[in-house]
């Protein structure tokens, strides 16, 4: 499978939700608007939708629960997705301001980034000390054409 440069074109369909509180309420609720912008433009198989949205999700779910863990107050975490009709690609982006800690002690746990490898064509992690950026790209996710009967 050959991808396409991250530098492409993205000139397609694109989701944004900045700020959202990083809770497992507000990754449920990303999840839901998420998958609706999906369903509502892009003509992929349920099995492909249901790889991105669960790939996204658990970046979402990881952000709610180790990005701040130990504050006081929920961080916040943004979703941004954008779409590159030229090569049918789709990039997705989950980050937070938050300083990542793994889970204590529990062995059925850090199943998430294995998981998220699995399910995307190329997963990119970036952790600095300003927080941590999951880019997740998909080839073959092609848009809903439109009609051109006017």
């Amino acid at each position: 499978m050959s991808l396409q440069p991250v530098a492409d074109l993205y000139d397609g369909p694109a989701f944004s939700r900045t700020d959202v509180p990083a809770t497992a309420a507000g990754a449920g609720h990303l999840r839901h608007e998420f998958g609706e912008w999906l369903s509502d433009n892009f003509a992929i198989s349920d099995e492909h939708m249901y790889a991105i949205i669960l790939a996204s999700y658990e970046a979402l779910a990881n952000a709610a629960e180790h990005a701040y863990a130990g504050e006081d107050e929920p961080g916040t975490m943004t979703i941004e997705a954008s779409h590159a009709p030229s090569s049918d690609h789709l990039a997705v982006t989950i980050s937070d301001r938050g300083q990542w800690r793994p889970p204590a002690g529990n062995r059925f746990r850090g199943r998430g980034l294995p998981l998220i490898r699995a399910l995307c064509d190329r997963p990119t992690f970036l952790k600095e000390a300003s927080g941590t950026t999951l880019t997740l790209e998909w080839v073959r996710v092609r848009a809903h054409s439109i009609s051109s009967a006017e």
